[in-house]
């Protein structure tokens, strides 16, 4: 039995624990790109930090969806060490969110006065989208990380499997 109450068998366990590398590279995948297409680092130039930025925040969205699948593969797998291991993801994702986006608001600040008149209405579209959307995300990280936390503690102990306990007599 798992912590779902589902009863799976071999086959089934075999399929989900197949999907732990797929959801990997699912989560990988966005990081990978934001390192290949922000290098070489420029932390120094205030244009280029503010489109870095962008992209860390973009790439947020999957890595909370994968760490979301893997907590759900982990539950029907009985897999506490890897329930854990997402709730610190959801932690760093939460932190990273909260860090990069306010860099992300300040330097707008900036660049937004090195912005064409032309092109200011779609600057000001696109810095506030992804700032409502770093708004929506961190909750929803921090969600993830405090209930995978609780889920890999065995939650609350009425929502425990119940342990056979001795059988006297007849």
């Amino acid at each position: 039995m798992t912590g779902l109450g589902l009863e799976l068998t071999q086959r089934q366990r075999t399929l989900l624990s197949a999907l732990y590398p797929v959801l990997l590279l699912f989560i990988l995948n966005p990081v990978m790109e934001l390192v290949a297409n922000s290098w070489p680092l420029n932390f120094g130039d205030t244009r280029w930090r503010f489109g870095f930025l962008g992209a860390v925040l973009s790439a947020v969205l999957p890595i909370i969806v994968g760490l979301g699948l893997v907590a759900l593969v982990a539950s029907m797998l009985g897999h506490r060490g890897t329930i854990r291991a997402v709730a610190v993801g959801g932690l760093l994702a939460t932190l990273t969110l909260l860090g990069a986006g306010l860099l992300f608001g300040l330097d707008a600040l900036q660049v937004r006065g090195m912005v064409r008149v032309n092109t200011r209405d779609l600057f000001d579209a696109t810095t506030f989208k992804t700032l409502l959307m770093t708004a929506l995300l961190i909750p929803v990280s921090a969600w993830l990380a405090v209930k995978s936390w609780e889920a890999s503690r065995g939650g609350k102990a009425a929502d425990r499997e119940p342990k056979a306990g001795l059988v006297v007599g007849q």
